[in-house]
């Protein structure tokens, strides 16, 4: 009787030790993604923007991404094509290097709510709708929108078909202040509309 008590006290003592192990993992998780795209910007979870965005009255920057992605072509999306006038091999991994190389982009940054959303954390389309794919599913995605979440229309002004993929920092830092505008122009218009 007693070893049989203690067995399932043991059990449960590992059982609450694989949740906390689980709850560091996710953690840990996070850490290294953010440490990845540039730990001096303050990257947020989709999950937690919405609160923090109308607080703030900020625009929120979304970058819809894959962790192992080399090129925008996805094993899992093998119909996908590089869109043309860029360079192969400006998939995530090297965009996520434009976010830790370029002060520019860093600096601007803090005028946005910042959002990490990949893999895992990958904006479901059965919750959001095309609010994060407008123009198809590639990777990665820049996506701007206002603080009550409506999208922005900000994109790259290069691309028919790819319109919210960047791949130089010269191009997303000047994105970042089309939407800045842009934002402002929503917020004196709202303004307006309140009186």
């Amino acid at each position: 009787f007693w070893l049989k008590k203690r067995l399932s006290l043991i059990v449960v003592a590992m059982g609450r030790w694989a949740w906390i192990l689980a709850a560091l993992t996710l953690a840990d998780k996070w850490d290294l993604e953010v440490e990845r795209w540039n730990r001096k910007i303050a990257w947020r979870k989709l999950d937690e923007v919405r609160n923090v965005a109308e607080i703030r009255k900020k625009p929120v920057m979304v970058i819809v991404h894959r962790r192992c992605s080399d090129d925008p072509i996805q094993e899992n999306i093998s119909h996908m094509v590089i869109p043309t006038g860029t360079k192969v091999g400006r998939g995530c991994k090297a965009v996520k290097h434009l976010f830790g190389e370029s002060k520019e982009i860093e600096t601007k940054a803090k005028q946005f709510i910042m959002v990490l959303a990949g893999d895992e954390m990958e904006p479901d389309p059965e919750r959001w709708g095309n609010k994060f794919a407008p123009d198809g599913v590639y990777y990665p995605r820049v996506v701007f929108l206002t603080h009550k979440g409506n999208r922005m229309n900000v994109t790259n002004n290069k691309e028919d078909q790819y319109k919210f993929w960047y791949d130089e920092p010269d191009d997303i830092a000047a994105a970042m202040d089309r939407a800045v505008e842009a934002f402002k122009v929503h917020e004196d218009s709202r303004d307006k509309t309140e009186l």
